[in-house]
């Protein structure tokens, strides 16, 4: 195999890698959905802010009104 071929090797590689990574990035993102779904409605809310927003515990209280 000459340098040529050899390269091309190495780059699919990688891109059966990054096809790889984002399926199981796909899988991650859908089995977090589905537990934060399993969630009371104020604990979802509570998630997003502090996950998705990153929002401080702080914030996460003034903002639900709890002390």
């Amino acid at each position: 195999m000459n340098k040529s071929e050899t390269d091309t090797v190495q780059t699919k590689s990688h891109e059966e890698e990054a096809i790889d990574s984002n399926i199981i990035y796909s899988e991650y993102q859908a089995i977090l959905q589905n537990a934060i779904n399993c969630l009371p409605p104020q604990r979802q809310k509570i998630f997003n802010m502090s996950r998705m927003k990153n929002m401080s515990h702080k914030e996460i209280a003034s903002e639900s009104r709890v002390s």
